[in-house]
């Protein structure tokens, strides 16, 4: 588990459990079954770009994370759960999507899509196309044209 921005001195973990205030995704997700978290896009992207489904549990109503939680159900690639969940149905949401071979597949899938797709140039892309299609509708020069 990591920890963050909490110091993990200050908290029990369980007997088969090991804190760690912060290490490199790419370190762990290549032999992780599930990634609980609380849907920040980081954490959300690189699980999912390994191949590995999410439990998510929203911290903050106001940001994103609710959204990113309902985006891998609609994928069909995790679970979302209420940061009030209690023990019991975190470890049923655990067990469910440790056990549903259709999730892991389809987690499997859309991280060979993403890692086919280099999102930066997609976007750049994008964008520049967007800036081409804006400039000759108003009669102006792209940048860089």
């Amino acid at each position: 588990m990591t920890t963050g921005s909490i110091d993990p001195t200050h908290l029990r973990p369980a007997a088969n459990t090991t804190l760690h205030r912060f290490v490199d995704h790419a370190e762990l997700l290549p032999t992780t079954s599930l990634v609980v978290a609380h849907g920040g896009h980081a954490t959300a992207v690189r699980s999912l770009a390994h191949g590995v489904p999410l439990l998510v549990m929203p911290m903050n109503p106001l940001m994103d994370q609710p959204l990113v939680g309902r985006a891998v159900m609609d994928q069909g690639v995790g679970l979302s759960i209420s940061k009030g969940s209690s023990t019991r149905a975190i470890r049923e949401a655990t067990h469910r999507l440790l056990d549903d071979a259709a999730t892991r597949d389809r987690a499997r899938e859309l991280g060979r899509s993403i890692r086919e797709h280099d999102g930066a140039v997609t976007a750049a892309d994008l964008i520049a196309d967007f800036a081409a299609a804006r400039a000759s509708t108003q009669g102006a020069r792209p940048v860089g044209a």
